[in-house]
């Protein structure tokens, strides 16, 4: 035996490459094996809690395709049957192609996965949801998880996830809550086609305070049109002691029903409709009843509204003793409403019987030049505190009160700023028929942003209520004139013009001090700037002629 302190010899050292080489080979056939083995698979599912809003809701989570059933709709039963008192997450994503849906009863807070290229039919005498109590019921669709499963003017695209709905029974709900308390709804990407059954696609009878998250979503009546179902998109239907204390509707496309958004509840506070569509609707894309405040109207597309029912694509009318406050418009856009015929307007703000005030509307886009039917783009009635900031009057309806702005002589406190108008109807009346008149208390016009074109007479009429700029080209000489309808600290500009001829001369009107002698060069303009103070405008320049 050698000493440990001797030095390995050739041999040994041999013979310790070989054990190396040896346990090498090993470990190699070893990794190899086991890759050629089958896998088991895993049953644990992803932590889906960050995907939403609020992971604390989401328990316990069970797959629905392990479960039991002949059908879909039957798995998710079992799925949410399987989930502990407290509630939990369905996930239902390995639910692919057709499957037939039955009626889901939630009386647990429960969030259910849904995947995509995936459609849910029902046919029979109820709703696809129920809602009982007071328990959260989210649902999530493969459109809610982004590109390429987004939402656009054509509905979801990709493989979205659709429900077709076929009740058999008249006036039947897709999604109804019967709630005592305080109900949260989410919903986002999917889509639900009604048949001429379907009353409303959600509809949320609480008595209680609820809170609603709509995404993402398509409602449409049967095959996406052709004809209307009979309710809303979305009705809150609750005019008893309830309150919509939040609601946020955003990216929803909605069309061929019978009505849009109905916010039916005696107290809606804190609502936000954003970046929907709002398309061939038979009668009001957004209708608020009772009590609502503070909701904003934020960049909204509505599309042929008003088709068979009269009435504004948005129609803002409370109920006796309720009140409409602290309403909000930004950039909206309406095209081709109100083809219903007369008393069809793209905004009806009537406070006929409650009170309406506060309303902000902020670059609004009206673009229903050629209409036949509409009254107005916006009436208001009995509105007190309407404020129309930068709005686009692309008017020239052939019927009704063809006007951009109709209002009525029982407003107060109306105030307007840089407006512009195409087309040659007027741009606003009262309902005496007379154009910006003292008949309007309290109006105020501070700037319209308009060029007002007078064609040529000797006694012509300036009217600024069409114009803060006033142009004439005179082909004679102008013997007398008048400025009218001029509101107090409104800036007047004139540019009087000279034909090819040239040499005319212009007298100014009575109540305008210190205006200049113009230019008789021929084909030159002069120009001068006023101030009026509510009696004369008195110029706020020397002028300047021939230019």
């Amino acid at each position: 035996m050698k000493n440990p302190s001797q030095k390995l010899e050739t041999g040994d050292w041999q013979l310790v490459v070989l054990l190396l080489i040896s346990v090498f080979h090993f470990l190699i056939s070893s990794a190899r094996l086991r890759a050629q083995q089958p896998q088991t698979p895993s049953l644990r599912m992803p932590d889906v809690r960050s995907w939403f809003v609020d992971p604390n809701t989401q328990g316990p989570t069970v797959r629905a395709d392990l479960m039991p059933g002949s059908d879909g709709g039957a798995k998710i039963i079992a799925c949410i049957a399987s989930l502990p008192a407290t509630g939990g997450t369905c996930d239902a994503r390995g639910l692919v192609g057709a499957q037939n849906w039955s009626t889901v009863t939630i009386s647990k807070d429960v969030t259910i996965l849904l995947g995509c290229g995936v459609t849910f039919t029902y046919t029979g005498a109820s709703s696809l949801f129920l809602i009982t109590g007071s328990p959260q019921l989210t649902v999530f669709g493969c459109g809610s998880a982004g590109p390429p499963y987004s939402i656009g003017y054509g509905g979801l695209t990709g493989a979205a996830t659709l429900f077709t709905f076929n009740p058999t029974g008249a006036a039947t709900d897709a999604i109804s809550a019967d709630a005592n308390s305080s109900p949260r709804l989410t919903l986002s990407g999917f889509r639900i086609n009604g048949n001429t059954n379907t009353r409303d696609h959600v509809r949320l009878n609480g008595t209680q305070a609820m809170f609603v998250d709509i995404d993402k979503m398509t409602f449409s009546g049967p095959a996406g049109g052709g004809a209307y179902t009979s309710g809303y998109a979305v009705n809150f239907n609750a005019p008893g002691p309830a309150a919509l204390d939040f609601s946020r509707i955003r990216q929803v496309q909605i069309g061929w029903t019978t009505g849009g958004i109905r916010y039916g509840n005696a107290n809606t506070t804190g609502s936000l409709v954003d970046q929907s569509q709002f398309a061939s609707i038979a009668g009001r894309a957004i209708v608020g009843e009772y009590g609502i405040g503070q909701m904003t109207i934020s960049r909204n597309t509505f599309i042929g509204c008003n088709q068979v029912t009269a009435g504004g694509a948005v129609h803002l009318k409370p109920n006796a003793g309720y009140a409409t406050s602290d309403i909000t418009f930004i950039g909206n856009s309406y095209q081709g409403n109100g083809l219903a015929g007369s008393g069809s307007y793209d905004v009806y703000l009537d406070g006929t019987n409650g009170l309406v005030v506060g309303i902000h509307m902020l670059g609004e886009q009206f673009n229903d030049a050629g209409e036949t039917g509409a009254y107005a783009e916006v009436y208001a009635i009995n509105t007190d505190g309407l404020f129309l900031e930068h709005p686009h009057l692309s008017d020239g309806q052939s019927g009704g009160h063809s006007s951009g702005l109709y209002i009525d002589s029982t407003n107060t406190n109306v105030h307007y700023l840089r407006g512009h108008i195409d087309g040659s109807s007027t741009e606003f009346i009262n309902s005496a028929g007379a154009t910006w008149t003292s008949q309007l208390p309290n109006v105020f016009k501070v700037y319209a942003g308009t060029l007002n074109t007078v064609s040529f007479s000797s006694t012509p009429t300036f009217d600024a209520s069409l114009g803060n700029t006033q142009t004439i080209t005179l082909t004679g000489n102008v013997t007398s004139s008048t400025l009218s309808n001029a509101r107090a600290g409104e800036t007047i500009n004139f540019v009087i013009c000279q034909d090819s001829g040239g040499s005319h001369t212009f007298v100014w009107p009575t109540n305008v001090l210190g205006g200049m002698t113009i230019g008789s060069t021929a084909s030159k303009c002069s120009a001068q700037s006023f101030i009026f103070n509510g009696t004369n405008a008195y110029a706020l320049s020397t002028g300047a002629a021939n230019m």
